[in-house]
């Protein structure tokens, strides 16, 4: 079993349930009342599939994942919420499906941890609260964007899946950007990414970062741009 210590951090506009759906990943527990939160870390252990994560089809193995969990005060303007954010690996951006302005919220909050981040970032779109019956759904331009899951905190409906694809996201990012080097690589274990080579018989090598070709088919191919969100009016 592979081990990886991860940094998350759930942002996103004020009540639409951050709090809550940690709360519900950490401790299967909802509360009805809220309280404002300014800003706390929660720890936590998660395991996900690497085949998933990469997009290569191999054995199946699993990363051990030590996550401490972020959860902010939905402002992007405190000094103290910036220096932590810029430090995350990944993001769980979250809005409410019962309010149209989160949505946009959402975008700008994605626009301004990619300047945090100066550079791409992994992170999921998260429209919770899909257990009201009053939900309105952005119009979005399906083309290379974020995954977008919905979640119900009351429920437990999607809850575990998000931190699962977060996760996922971050290896991704690493794998493609070249920050999962060659010897992390062998960390992870050869037996993670068995790629085929021209020559029939050959064993197969750990080919470095930058040498690698995401699969068309990858699950994860979705790094994003701001430009395929259609704003809603």
């Amino acid at each position: 079993m592979l081990k990886f210590d991860y940094l998350i951090g759930v942002v996103g506009p004020r009540q639409c349930g951050k709090t809550s759906i940690i709360k519900q990943f950490i401790s299967k527990t909802f509360s009805e009342v809220h309280d404002e939160t300014i800003e706390e870390i929660y720890t936590t252990k998660i395991h996900v599939d690497i085949t998933e994560a990469t997009g290569y089809v191999g054995e199946k193995d699993n990363i051990s994942c030590s996550v401490d969990i972020l959860d902010t005060g939905g402002s992007m303007e405190s000094s103290v919420s910036e220096n932590h954010l810029k430090k995350c690996d990944g993001y769980l951006v979250v809005c409410s499906c019962e309010d149209k302005s989160s949505f946009s919220e959402c975008l700008k909050y994605i626009d301004y941890l990619k300047r945090l981040k100066e550079g791409p970032i992994a992170a999921v779109i998260v429209q919770n609260k899909c257990d009201t019956e009053e939900q309105i759904r952005p119009t979005l331009n399906f083309g290379i964007a974020y995954p977008l899951l919905k979640t119900s905190a009351r429920t437990n409906n999607g809850i575990e899946e998000v931190f699962r694809k977060v996760i996922c996201e971050i290896v991704y990012v690493e794998f493609t950007s070249g920050v999962l080097t060659e010897g992390r690589m062998r960390e992870m274990d050869r037996r993670c990414l068995h790629l085929k080579t021209t020559r029939r018989g050959s064993p197969s090598k750990t080919p470095s970062p930058s040498s690698l070709t995401v699969p068309k088919f990858s699950p994860l191919k979705r790094l994003i741009s701001l430009d395929t969100f259609t704003k809603i009016k």
